[in-house]
């Protein structure tokens, strides 16, 4: 009789804020032979959600090697790295510094919450998304604790964003040109056609001149 050997297993993740300890966690087997390659299928569990070396209860969880049976399990829980998100509409009147009020956590365990204060900074005050840096920036526990979290392998981005992306920015932007003097600015002339039949050049104009679009191709209604 050729019985099937016994390996034992260990494996690591990050906390998630669950004690389930799936099968695709584990990368490590005692009492191989040669080149034999174990995994394991269905999933155990843990006594506790938080940070720490576990013991495994095998529950469904088995070798997916014919050769090989499950004797035990060890699951080390590792702290989960954060992501911190947020954005604004124009450069701001703060420089490079970003408030912790202006972030966001991204990434928490299901309904867990986390406090943030301090600063952190940005590299340039140009539209687009920018690493931040850290600086003053620390966490302190919410629903969830800092135990089971850490900065260190996180992802830490602002985005800025043009205030001209939407037609209800560039109109507010229009009547607030020249200094600050509310003005309805019109074109110098309008006219209405239905459809060009053949693609024209148009120049929009303000009456002082302000805003100009000159030359544009007007061509199946939109000038381009």
């Amino acid at each position: 009789d050729v019985n099937p050997r016994t390996t034992n297993a260990t494996g690591s993740r990050h906390y998630d804020g669950s004690v389930i300890a799936r099968g695709s966690a584990f990368n490590s087997f005692s009492n191989t032979v040669g080149s034999d390659t174990v995994t394991l299928s269905g999933s155990g569990t843990i006594a506790s959600a938080g940070v720490g070396s576990k013991g495994v209860t095998i529950g469904t969880l088995q070798s997916a090697h014919p050769n090989y049976t499950l004797g035990n399990a060890t699951l080390a829980v590792t702290q989960k790295p954060v992501n911190l998100f947020g954005r604004r509409v124009g450069t701001g009147n703060t420089g490079l510094n970003i408030q912790a009020s202006k972030l966001q956590f991204t990434n928490l365990a299901a309904g867990e919450t986390l406090n943030l204060s301090g600063v952190g900074t940005i590299p340039t005050l140009t539209y687009g998304t920018f690493p931040i840096t850290l600086n003053t920036l620390s966490m302190s526990d919410g629903s969830g604790s800092t135990s089971n979290y850490t900065f260190t392998g996180g992802s830490f981005l602002f985005q800025i964003i043009s205030p001209f992306t939407t037609k209800a920015n560039v109109l507010k932007a229009l009547q607030t040109m020249s200094n600050g003097n509310n003005r309805k600015l019109l074109p110098s002339k309008t006219s209405h056609r239905s459809m060009p039949a053949v693609s024209e050049r148009v120049t929009v104009s303000t009456p002082d001149q302000s805003v100009q679009v000159n030359p544009c191709v007007l061509q199946n209604g939109y000038c381009n």
